[in-house]
């Protein structure tokens, strides 16, 4: 029989990257046919609502947190956007991120953000301030509660990404849209990478949570049954989608954080 090599826990600190296990609580719900529904969102939500035994509360009701991954819901975040109105949504691509709160620190972010999708030959549609409820934060959550914004982003005229990084081999014309958009996400993880390693912000870095041409992720330092108070997008009656992937994160040994969060 073999054995497992045992941890001696006097050579780790508690929150070690050795020891970070979880026992997490996830789901799907899926519509039977081909169009976008908006019960899906609302059941999931409801069924990520009865997983809260599955994460672990901290004190004053901090969890690890929770997420929904749905289909991108273009009515409401191009909403008010004049340079996306008579544009095919089939060409964008959002990025949903963690941002400083501070608003001097939030907009040296978002320069790194836009020279970054200038090397990828990313334009830069539309930024979104996505509109959230603090107060259903629990205090130790909005005490470090990060901006949380969404960058709609389409191809420039030179369709294939330049990104100079040693961790992105070179393009060629046969590359697919989900291929091209790996690198894209590795492009933008090196350059916040690299900004970390320069302590370019004081407090709160940038988290890239999702980029995709098709879906985007909400999640939070919060339980799941906070998660659609806390995203007025989750609670708006015009989303729609044909899946809802859901999860209530739980992990030991490990500090609740925003970035984690998932």
């Amino acid at each position: 029989m073999r054995l497992k090599r045992k941890i001696n826990l006097a050579h780790h600190p508690v929150a070690s990257i050795h020891l970070k296990h979880d026992a997490c609580g996830t789901g799907m719900l899926a519509a039977k046919t081909k169009d976008q529904e908006p019960h899906i969102l609302r059941r999931s939500l409801i069924a990520l609502s009865r997983m809260s035994h599955r994460g672990g509360d901290v004190g004053d009701s901090c969890s690890d947190g929770s997420g929904v991954m749905i289909e991108i819901p273009w009515s409401i975040i191009l909403d008010g956007c004049e340079a996306a109105k008579e544009s095919d949504t089939s060409d964008f691509i959002i990025g949903m991120f963690f941002l400083a709160a501070s608003e001097d620190e939030r907009k040296l972010q978002l320069q790194l953000l836009m020279d970054t999708a200038d090397r990828l030959n990313l334009e830069t549609v539309h930024t979104r301030l996505v509109p959230v409820d603090q107060s259903v934060l629990p205090e130790q959550s909005r005490t470090n509660c990060p901006c949380q914004v969404q960058i709609v982003y389409r191809p420039s005229a030179v369709s294939e990404p330049s990104i100079s990084t040693p961790h992105v081999a070179s393009q060629h014309s046969t590359t697919t849209q989900t291929q091209r958009l790996a690198h894209m996400r590795l492009g933008f993880l090196a350059a916040i990478q690299n900004a970390r390693h320069e302590s370019l912000y004081s407090r709160q870095g940038i988290c890239l949570v999702s980029l995709s041409d098709r879906t985007v992720v909400y999640k939070a330092l919060v339980n799941g049954s906070r998660l659609a108070a806390f995203y007025q997008d989750l609670a708006d009656h015009r989303v729609r989608t044909r899946f809802a992937l859901f999860h209530q994160r739980f992990a030991t040994n490990t500090h609740p954080d925003w970035e984690l969060a998932q």
